[in-house]
Order: C-alpha cells, then sequence, then structure tokens
C-alpha cells in the first residue's frame, strides 16, 4: 500500500492578529525585546512606535544606551563606533518620546555630554505625568550637572526621586508641585541652603518625605547654621537622616504625622562651644512636633546613646510623647549609675535587647518598673555573647525580685 506524503505548511498565528493586539502584547515586554521585534518583518516594522502611541502609560519605558551596543565587539571596535551608537540612540528616543503622550514610568541611561544637555532636558520633562526618578552615577572630580528648571512646575507630577548627587543649580529654583505627594531627596547637591525650604513651601499636598543626607557648597556656606522649615500640614511619613550644616527650625506637621525614622546625627555642624547645645536644642524642638506620632525610630547618632549625656534625652522625649505606647532600647550599656527618671510616660510595651544584666542596667530597669504605672510588658532580649544557662536563671531572678520589689503588675518576658 503506497503512502502519501502530505505537505503541510506552517502557519503564523501570531502575525495573523489585529495590530492593536499585536501592540498591547509588546507593551508587558520590556522596551529593548519589544524595540527588536521591528527588525523581524515588514509586518512588525511599525508596530513598537504603535505601541508606544497607544500603551505608554501601562509600559515601563526603559531607554539604556548600553543595549546599542553589539555583544560580540571587541573594545577597539566599540570606541571606533561609540560616537555613531551616541547620535544613533538619541534619535531613537527622540523618536520614542515623541510618540507618547503619558508615561507612567521612564527609565534613562546614557552617556552625559554637555553639548546635549537641552536635548536630555527635554526628555526629563516628558516624565513630569506621574512619576519621575532622576540618579547620576558619577565621580566626585566630575563637574555637578544641573537639573532642568521645569521638573519643579508640574501640575500633575505625584512622585519625584532626586539623586544620587545631583545638582540643583547655582539659584534655588522656583517650586510649584500641588500634586506631589512622595518625595525622595537622596545627597542632592546645592549651593544654596534655603532650596530645600523652598522646596517644601512648592509641595503643600506631600504626604511622604524621604531625606537622605546633602552635600552644599561648604566654602560659600553661612557660618551662621542654616535651617529647614517644614510647611508640610498633610505629611504623615517622614524618614529624616540630616547629617549637613542645617537643622529643623520649625514644623507644622504637629497633628498629621504618624511615623518618623529619625536620624539627626548633625556631623557637619561646625566644632565649637555651643555646637552641642546647638543638636539639644534641635532636639528638644523634635520632640514637640512629634508627639502624635505613631511609630518613632530614632538612631543611635540622633541621641548620642553611647554617651552618658544623650541618655537624659530620654526623659524629655517620653515628656512630650503622651501617646507613644511601644518603646524598644537597643542596650543600655551607657545609663549611669543612678539611671534615668522615665516618669510622666504612656508606655505599655518595652523592649530591650543586648541586655547584659549588669549593675546600672538593672537599676534602670527598676525605674521602668517602678515609675511606669501603664507598662504592661517588658520584653528582655540577652546578649547574643550570654549562653550559659545558669547565668540566664541568675538574671530571670533578678528581674523577678525587681518586679516583686516595685509592686508592679507588668509581665516580664526573658528571650
Amino acid at each position: 500500500m503506497a503512502t502519501r506524503k502530505v505537505k503541510t505548511r506552517s502557519k503564523d498565528a501570531i502575525s495573523s492578529l489585529p495590530d492593536e493586539t499585536l501592540a498591547q502584547i509588546l507593551s508587558f515586554l520590556p522596551t529593548k525585546r519589544a524595540a527588536s521585534t521591528s527588525i523581524l518583518s515588514k509586518r512588525w516594522r511599525n508596530l513598537f512606535s504603535l505601541m508606544i502611541l497607544l500603551f505608554a502609560p501601562q509600559h515601563h519605558l526603559d531607554l539604556d544606551q548600553s543595549d546599542f551596543l553589539h555583544p560580540k565587539q571587541g573594545k577597539r571596535q566599540r570606541r571606533r563606533r561609540r560616537e555613531e551608537i551616541h547620535k544613533s540612540f538619541r534619535t531613537f528616543v527622540d523618536k520614542t518620546l515623541s510618540l507618547q503622550n503619558t508615561i507612567k514610568k521612564f527609565s534613562l541611561k546614557c552617556r552625559d555630554d554637555p553639548v546635549d544637555i537641552a536635548q536630555t532636558n527635554r526628555w526629563i520633562s516628558c516624565a513630569l505625568e506621574l512619576d519621575l526618578r532622576i540618579k547620576t552615577d558619577c565621580e566626585h572630580n566630575e563637574p555637578q550637572r544641573p537639573l532642568p528648571c521645569t521638573i519643579f512646575t508640574s501640575n500633575t507630577l505625584v512622585k519625584l526621586t532626586l539623586g544620587t548627587e545631583l545638582c540643583v543649580g547655582d539659584r534655588s529654583p522656583l517650586v510649584f508641585l500641588p500634586m506631589l505627594k512622595y518625595l525622595f531627596l537622596d545627597t542632592v547637591y546645592v549651593s544654596e541652603d534655603d532650596f530645600f525650604m523652598y522646596m517644601l513651601e512648592g509641595c503643600p499636598a506631600l504626604r511622604e518625605l524621604v531625606f537622605n543626607y546633602k552635600y552644599i557648597n561648604h566654602e560659600d556656606a553661612p557660618q551662621d547654621l542654616p535651617y529647614i522649615i517644614f510647611e508640610t500640614p498633610s505629611l504623615v511619613y517622614l524618614d529624616y537622616s540630616e547629617r549637613s550644616r542645617c537643622y529643623i527650625k520649625s514644623a507644622n506637621f504637629f497633628k498629621s504625622l504618624v511615623e518618623a525614622p529619625l536620624d539627626l546625627v548633625g556631623g557637619l555642624i561646625r566644632e565649637g562651644p555651643n555646637r552641642r547645645g546647638n543638636q539639644l536644642r534641635n532636639l528638644s524642638r523634635v520632640f514637640r512636633w512629634i508627639s502624635h506620632v505613631r511609630i518613632l525610630d530614632f538612631s543611635s547618632n540622633t541621641v548620642e546613646s553611647k554617651t552618658k549625656r544623650g541618655w537624659k534625652l530620654l526623659t524629655s522625649l517620653l515628656k512630650n510623647s503622651p501617646k507613644l505606647e511601644t518603646l524598644v532600647l537597643k542596650g543600655l550599656h551607657c545609663i549611669n549609675s543612678r539611671g534615668v527618671c522615665v516618669r510622666e510616660n504612656a508606655v505599655k510595651v518595652l523592649e530591650i535587647s543586648s541586655y547584659r544584666g549588669s549593675v546600672k542596667e538593672l537599676r534602670q530597669l527598676e525605674r521602668f518598673l517602678c515609675q511606669t504605672d501603664s507598662l504592661q510588658v517588658m520584653k528582655v532580649e540577652v546578649d547574643i555573647g550570654i549562653e550559659d544557662d545558669d547565668k540566664k536563671l541568675q538574671l530571670t531572678k533578678e528581674l523577678l525580685a525587681v518586679l516583686s520589689k516595685c509592686h508592679s503588675n507588668c509581665q516580664i518576658q526573658l528571650v
């Protein structure tokens, strides 16, 4: 019986889909892969452009100049074609951004050239609709590149991230960001200290602020301590890490603030007889402003917990925090021989880590148990260096003896 060969013809089911469907499929791919489909055939040549036109809001537009380098080319070949690639990439970015209406996510990585600053600023302005993140990777000896002023005047920008080592410019720009709710500043270089004050004044709807370490022009900086005024009545989250010459003068987030991780070391405050006094006055102000905070995290640098003097701030903190119910102390190593007064507080849960059972530590625990009527639970974590079970049993007996002495109903948990 003779067999007949049946000729089969493969069918490209994907290419037969409508253009809009294919463009939507491309929107879920990384930009590099979506753009590479343009060379498959004439059918796919314009689909990437259609994707940008129709589905830009749901696509993370990731434009990376290194993608234009052929992986098999050697260093000599890449050096020879560097200018050609640079020009080709900038043309591609220009064409791509000219097609979009609104961008939801936009990442840009390219070689920055002083000649092309205006073009780069125009690209940045295209991402001002919702979320803009600008970061640079540069050496310390390289000149700082100023940001375009259009960043600071947008009626639609909701989230702004600036860092790392960005330069704002010689003069503080006009700031008007009425819709901005999330602001992240990370190592931003400014020539004028009042930039941050103007920045906050121009963001009336700000709800979350992350402020991490700033550079200033130290040679031109005034001898008197500059300051920041928080005109942020809607602020609910403040992550403030300040190692510059400035300090907080006033704040109007008294009732709105809910969570605040703070690191107020003031490391660049000039040395002198008033240095410590300036820090203490700054912290005293902060304690008054955070009295309604529910979650508070002070770094060891903030209260100088490695010094005996720093523990005196604990009394002021508790006195000015009537709603503080949970207090976490990482070690009691530098408590003085008399201990620190902890009256007038509403703490219900006290957590202490790295406990070694010294006389000073035990005396401070006694103060907490005898002076804090609201205390319900005290969790004591033994230092990791103590492994002997007999030593742990001794620590437990000492804590129970203090509990009995203070006639406290607090539960003690030794872990």
